[in-house]
């Protein structure tokens, strides 16, 4: 439906965005801060970022993100230097 594509274009710009964001901080997915380990992948916040910026990028709701990470309990609170598990 017309709702559904408004939708997803709306997700895919905010997914862009966020994907802009982290590159213009020195951090894309691939980045020094993006580490694998067993399968699974980490990130590691840097200045100014947020659960968010970091969420979007890797395609992932809020919900998702704070599913694999059950250590944090303050989402709104997370410094620099937090290592999330992103995958």
């Amino acid at each position: 439906s017309a709702l559904d594509l408004l939708i997803h274009r709306h997700r895919a710009a905010a997914e862009q965005y966020a994907r802009v964001l982290l590159q213009d901080a020195g951090a894309a997915e691939e980045a020094a801060g993006d580490e694998e380990m067993n399968g699974q992948r980490f990130y590691e916040l840097r200045e100014g970022q947020t659960l968010w910026t970091v969420s979007n990028a890797y395609g992932l709701s809020m919900t998702e993100l704070l599913r694999l990470n059950p250590q944090i309990a303050k989402p709104n609170e997370v410094q620099s230097g937090t290592r999330v598990r992103v995958r």
